[in-house]
């Protein structure tokens, strides 16, 4: 066959890609550079051969022969398009090449109102991250991108939509991981460029780009680090291959692109993970770090939120506290305690989670704003305030909303079992509801700002997520006390909110993670799970909706797929796997537990989502790792105890000298910081498991 260039206006003759929205064409596809930094060229590739049976173009430029093979994958799903390419590139020449990287890139156009999804990464260019920190940014210059480790992705994929007059194209682009040993070879790379008319979703055979610096790659607390085992070094003869996923459609919707991410991700990925321990060891897991938090003397009962300073516990460096809400938990703890006394008649237990409620509703009030609540209690000097290390600081709306909501679930636990409820909380309750209900105590968008002044006025405007808990509050309120003007309240903010996050995602969900102040897990988290409760009180299909798009935008925090991990790391040799597990925000890229996996399974049920129902159980299951079973393991002297981090990816947290021993760095590592949180959120999901569904 005589050779001829493959001109930029020729495509590739597939027949499934007809009536698309997508334009395949072979020079702007496949591209390979050789030399540092790498370069994103095209090539004058020349057409050896073409074979329209099994779809397979062989290409050939300088000395690299590349070879694109297209498959039709047997199911395609409904509502769109799919196809499987595998691409080979192999070093025709006689000498090696060194420093090679290769890949696939599509260019998308459609600039207007263009939105990018990298999972775990970027979300519509993360607009909410604060300024003076460096978070992940594709930007708005041509040239500038992100181009990240495979690792780094919980869906190894890029989802870009943009408008038409018809609806919302959307194309992804997903790489099919094949890990083998767990070393830096196994891993491509995967992110978007900016260019003058849009995006290309861009492929590597393994080199990075960070925010427009090439090799670089982003390490803890928001730090550029230089990165150059990407590139690859050819032998002659030699090649690499790789094989990749394309799926198109168009949606009706803005900003709904991103759903395309959590359904190929599933299908293609099919993520299985069997429990490494049953729900029964968990709970008894869980109860004896439970058992070691908690003190109580005739002042206070509570439980601590990093544990006592004569085991390893209190590795903090900070005076002992209780935390209620975020990363302490307090009520929700108490609710473990009730539930165990209730469940199997340890009295004992069923006496301390209500004593702990009730020094909450009893002391936990600010004493300036009625139903104003305090999140933190000091053991040392004894009072309420809004930090640990700042007896002035505001108020956070997160910690209030989850306290409530947390101390409402305790009292609807209690009152399905016979027992009366004070008088006093419920008055402190209904107070902290009406504080909720007033508009004074909101935005000027009409939200709950990110914290309140001591006063009770929003510290700031800003529209944020992270108040998104206080709609929890009232919803929750609304089924205990049975009273409309709860459930109304609570319909509106919500509705207030979607306006400003989900009518068009143009301001994804951000501000829940209270130390990142970026797009985050927790934000959008607490959006799905307040959109369940409210569609199980009111049976309304807009939340029926609300709650799945919440669903698939969290679920892209959470592996589909298991990284692997470095030989000789803890993760590699306990045989840990990632498969799972949830990752944070766009700022911090580790593994931890935080999210709701028994919501996530209920509503799956109560919608008729199977693949809802089958992620909650992976999750769950993922969750059973990291746990020292025995004294010592995994650096705990607890049993039952597991770290807030584990490291996935090129990642970690160097922070506090006295856990340094206990650190190993980079995909395999993790951190023994371990925040009462922890076993809040494990035990809770494995009670309400254990007892109110069947979880087979």
């Amino acid at each position: 066959m005589e050779e001829k260039s493959v001109m930029r206006t020729v495509r590739i003759p597939l027949t499934w890609m007809r009536n698309t929205v997508c334009e395949l064409e072979p020079a702007r596809m496949l591209w390979y550079s050789t030399g540092r930094p790498w370069k994103l060229e095209e090539q004058e590739w020349k057409v050896l051969s073409w074979d329209g049976i099994s779809e397979t173009m062989v290409m050939i430029s300088g000395q690299i022969r590349a070879e694109l093979r297209v498959v039709k994958p047997e199911e395609v799903p409904e509502g769109y398009g799919c196809l499987r390419l595998r691409v080979r590139f192999e070093n025709m020449g006689k000498e090696p090449l060194a420093c090679f990287a290769g890949g696939i890139s599509l260019p998308v156009c459609g600039k207007p109102k263009q939105k990018v999804t990298i999972p775990h990464m970027i979300y519509n260019d993360n607009p909410s991250a604060d300024p003076e920190r460096i978070v992940p940014h594709i930007g708005d210059e041509p040239g500038k991108g992100l181009i990240v480790e495979e690792h780094r992705l919980p869906i190894p994929a890029v989802n870009v939509e943009w408008r038409k007059k018809t609806g919302y194209p959307f194309l992804t682009l997903l790489s099919l991981p094949r890990v083998e040993t767990g070393e830096d070879e196994d891993y491509w790379s995967l992110g978007a460029l900016r260019e003058e008319d849009g995006v290309r979703i861009t492929a590597a055979s393994g080199v990075l780009m960070f925010n427009g610096m090439k090799d670089v790659f982003y390490g803890g607390r928001c730090t550029p680090l230089s990165y150059m085992k990407g590139y690859r070094t050819l032998a002659s003869g030699e090649s690499l291959k790789k094989t990749f996923y394309i799926a198109w459609g168009v949606g009706k919707k803005e900003g709904r692109g991103y759903r395309n991410l959590t359904d190929l991700g599933y299908r293609v990925l099919k993520p299985r993970l069997e429990p490494f321990h049953s729900c029964e060891e968990m709970i008894e897991y869980k109860r004896r770090v439970l058992d070691s938090r908690y003190v109580e003397n005739e002042k206070y009962a509570g439980y601590l939120t990093f544990g006592s300073a004569n085991s390893f516990g209190n590795i903090s460096g900070r005076p002992e506290y209780f935390l209620y809400g975020w990363t302490g938990q307090t009520i929700k703890l108490a609710w473990c305690d009730c539930m165990l006394g209730l469940e199997a008649e340890e009295k004992f237990r069923l006496k301390r989670g209500m004593q702990v409620t009730d020094f909450f509703l009893r002391n936990g009030e600010s004493g300036t704003i009625p139903g104003l609540m305090r999140g933190y209690y000091m053991i040392d000097t004894g009072e309420f305030r809004g930090a640990w290390n700042d007896k002035a600081a505001p108020l956070s709306s997160r910690i209030q909303g989850e306290s409530i909501a947390d101390c409402l679930e305790v009292m609807l636990l209690l009152r399905a079992h016979g027992i009366d409820i004070p008088a006093k909380w419920e008055d402190t309750v209904r107070r902290a509801c009406a504080f909720l209900m007033k508009e004074e105590s909101r935005t000027d968008k009409g939200l709950y700002p990110l914290a309140w002044t001591l006063d009770g006025k929003p510290e700031s405007h800003e529209i944020n997520a992270g108040g998104m808990p206080c709609v929890l509050a009232l919803a929750a309120a609304a089924e205990y006390f049975r009273e409309e003007a709860y459930l109304a309240c609570a319909c509106m903010q919500y509705e207030r909110y979607a306006v400003c996050h989900m009518d068009t995602f143009e301001i994804p969900f951000a501000h829940a993670t209270m130390d990142a102040r970026c797009e985050d897990k927790e934000a959008g988290l607490y959006f799905f799970v307040t959109a369940a409760k409210l569609y199980e009180l009111t049976g309304r299909e807009c939340f029926r909706e609300w709650g799945k798009l919440a669903a698939d935008w969290i679920l892209t925090f959470v592996y589909h797929w298991n990284t692997g991990f470095r030989p000789g790391t803890p993760c590699a040799e306990k045989g840990f796997r990632s498969t799972g597990w949830p990752g944070v925000s766009v700022q911090n890229h580790h593994l931890d537990v935080f999210f709701p996996t028994y919501e996530l399974y209920r509503f799956g049920k109560l919608t008729g989502d199977e693949r809802l129902t089958q992620m909650a159980r992976v999750i769950s299951g993922a969750m059973t790792q990291g746990i020292a079973t025995q004294e010592g393991e995994w650096g705990y002297t607890i049993i039952g105890e597991q770290g807030e981090q584990y490291y996935q990816t090129n990642y970690f947290q160097v922070r506090y000298p006295a856990i340094l021993k206990y650190l190993e760095h980079y995909r395999g590592g993790m951190q023994v910081w371990n925040p009462s949180w922890i076993t809040a959120q494990v035990m809770s999901s494995a009670l309400k498991f254990r007892y109110w569904e069947s979880f087979a």
